[in-house]
């Protein structure tokens, strides 16, 4: 009777021990790695073992599975592919990696915790809508949306083409990575990039090597939902002149709120970054494009220098252009209208500005640039070189419309 009930003892435990080993392998997986022929391929699939012995891969069902305790395998049956068809050799089984040997090809997979990747994508920094400039050739739109809990949209628009990609992405807080899941074996930004760099302006991915950069937009709003006015700019070149042609306004420079360089270093020393919004008025769709544009504040006070970004060209340093220098913007004492170098100008007047940042007592100033933009400035009186509100428009045969408005100073 002893002996009997060992063996019942012996046999529970193998039984137990055989469902522990199911029940690891039921869960989410990630196919990370598979090494065949001395070749290491890089699937990046995401494979589902269900607990009711269904095989789904890529959330479509692909067969079945189920665990051979006595050869310590997967047995995979399906009609779908011969890969999830056969037995695999399991090599190694913990709570965080399953590594298969399957046909003579070593499949490496990574344990899945979805409560987790929620709840880092949540707070990676990547929602929203990206766009990278010139990607994959010149004068190719590609734009990426990371969306809760795991999806993203990829969009890709050429002259007569255009792409569009779903997938599943996972950010991996301790690598400061993030995984594409979804893209053809040859996309550029398939698997794991490093995330190099990501602020509010945009992000810098590295993959494979080769480094993408991408900017962050702002989901295009209607001007009925929008709180900004088209303002028409009436005013031309005709205006700053007199009938015989002499300049009407050379005096202004002492209607505007800074003058002295001292004061100007003072101001600006505890300053670090402005930061600005950048809505371009887009007519066919009779939306705001936005984007969030960085002027940087450099001041040595010791050198009597100052430098402010000029980021009223539609870009700041992280998003110009790759065949365009970013402008430097050394304060000299030329241009009255720092950090602009506009020239001709005039004062309107007095006006209280109302932003999200707060209220602002500004100069108002109209003024118009060597390409024949007008510009309509708030200056803010009692922060010299801080420009509270931009508007910029052109009647020449690429008009547009922009408005630019102060959404935060970062200080040092």
């Amino acid at each position: 009777m002893k002996k009997v009930y060992l063996l019942l003892m012996v046999f529970s435990i193998l039984v137990e021990f055989a469902n522990a080993q199911k029940s690891q392998i039921v869960g989410n997986w990630l196919v990370q790695k598979v090494e065949v022929d001395n070749k290491v391929e890089e699937p990046y699939m995401v494979a589902d073992f269900m607990g009711d012995g269904k095989m789904v891969m890529m959330g479509v069902e692909v067969g079945t599975w189920d665990y051979n305790k006595k050869e310590h395998s997967v047995v995979m049956k399906s009609g779908f592919d011969k890969d999830f068809n056969g037995e695999g050799k399991i090599l190694e089984l913990n709570d965080r990696e399953l590594i298969v040997l399957k046909d003579g090809a070593k499949v490496f997979y990574d344990k899945l915790d979805l409560n987790k990747i929620m709840e880092e994508n949540k707070n990676s920094g990547l929602l929203g809508i990206w766009e990278f400039k010139n990607m994959p050739y010149q004068d190719t739109n590609s734009v990426m949306t990371f969306e809760e809990p795991d999806v993203f949209t990829f969009v890709q628009k050429e002259e007569y083409h255009e792409t569009n990609i779903n997938g599943t992405w996972i950010f991996d807080k301790k690598k400061r990575s993030v995984i594409l899941i979804g893209f053809r074996s040859d996309a550029m930004l398939r698997g794991e990039s490093e995330i190099m760099t990501i602020n509010e302006a945009g992000f810098e991915l590295r993959n494979k090597g080769k480094v993408y950069k991408a900017i962050k937009k702002v989901r295009p709003i209607t001007i009925a939902e929008s709180d900004m006015n088209i303002e028409q700019l009436a005013f031309s070149e005709e205006d700053f002149f007199t009938e015989d042609g002499d300049y009407k306004y050379y005096s202004e420079v002492e209607k505007l709120p800074w003058h002295d360089m001292h004061l100007l270093l003072d101001q600006l020393s505890g300053i670090k970054q402005l930061v600005y919004s950048y809505n371009k008025l887009n007519e066919e769709s009779n939306t705001f494009d936005t984007e969030i544009l960085k002027a940087n504040v450099f001041v040595e006070k010791e050198q009597q220098r100052l430098k402010v970004d000029n980021i009223f060209y539609g870009f700041d340093r992280f998003s110009s252009p790759e065949d365009v220098d970013f402008p430097e913007n050394d304060e000299n004492g030329d241009n009255d209208l720092y950090p602009l170098n506009e020239s001709m100008y005039r004062v309107l007047g007095q006006e209280e500005l109302d932003l999200g940042l707060g209220t602002f007592a500004c100069t108002v100033v109209e003024a118009l640039n060597s390409n024949g933009e007008q510009l309509k400035i708030w200056l803010i009186n009692d922060k010299p070189a801080v420009i509270a509100k931009l508007i910029k428009a052109s009647d020449s045969y690429d008009h547009y419309y922009s408005v630019y408005e102060l959404q935060e100073i970062i200080n040092k």
